[in-house]
């Protein structure tokens, strides 16, 4: 079970960009202001997009609220759905970074788990690859994202074109502390809480690896990040090949 620390440290990493949005947002209105060059229309998207991020901020106190508590009992949920408000989520953070976002999600990935919980590691895991590319020099900025349904399973994989995973950490990139980004801003617990949470709340499995991959007819180098999930009565079948390893 993830401890209250760990949780701690998660909020913290799920809420700095939305509080990001809304510092900028402000001090451009404050700019203006100041100046004396007050837009009416500019100041209401402003004023907009601070809402949409003070919203978020509030619905993720219930959502974290709710996993606290253990996301109540397992229930039947589709996961395309929940992938999709992941990447809602961050979407401010794509935009802005001028990501191209290819999506490749089936619909009815009908599964019985921890909702909130599964939406939290997509999340994370978006936010990292979100990261590795506004930190790298690349000619496009790519992620994609793929979700489909394979026999008693549903495999999530996320393929960002970040030029992947150092060789240094690529081994114990799920291992706590051991951190994606530059030390002043990365604590190295975000992926160490992903890969506790996959593990050993929602009982399946996460894996990650540098490849190469295709994006239409061009091809790029980046990190992969795939999570299997069980569908209803498969979960302990992969707790028990995964204790087994």
């Amino acid at each position: 079970m993830v401890s209250l620390g760990e949780m701690i440290t998660n909020i913290s990493h799920h809420w700095r960009q939305p509080l990001a949005v809304i510092g900028m947002e402000a001090n451009s209105i404050l700019a203006d202001i100041d100046l004396e060059t007050i837009d009416i229309v500019q100041l209401r998207a402003n004023v907009s997009k601070i809402a949409q991020q003070t919203q978020q901020l509030s619905s993720s106190i219930v959502d974290f609220g709710r996993f606290v508590s253990d996301d109540l009992e397992k229930r039947s949920f589709d996961l395309a759905l929940v992938l999709e408000k992941a990447l809602q989520m961050r979407s401010v953070k794509i935009v802005d970074a001028n990501i191209i976002l290819t999506k490749e999600i089936s619909p009815g990935l009908l599964i019985t788990n921890h909702e909130l919980a599964l939406m939290q590691v997509f999340v994370n895991i978006i936010d990292n690859a979100c990261d590795a590319l506004m930190n790298v020099e690349v000619s496009e900025r790519v992620l994609v994202v793929r979700a489909v349904r394979e026999v008693d399973r549903v495999i999530v994989t996320l393929r960002d074109s970040g030029g992947g995973i150092a060789p240094t950490i690529e081994d114990k990139l799920f291992e706590p502390y051991t951190t994606t980004k530059h030390k002043s801003v990365g604590t190295g617990m975000g992926l160490y809480f992903v890969y506790k949470t996959v593990t050993e709340k929602i009982e399946g499995e996460i894996t990650a690896k540098n490849v190469l991959f295709h994006d239409g007819e061009k091809q790029y180098k980046g990190a992969e990040i795939t999570v299997t999930v069980g569908v209803d009565d498969t979960l302990q079948d992969l707790k028990k090949e995964r204790d087994a390893n």
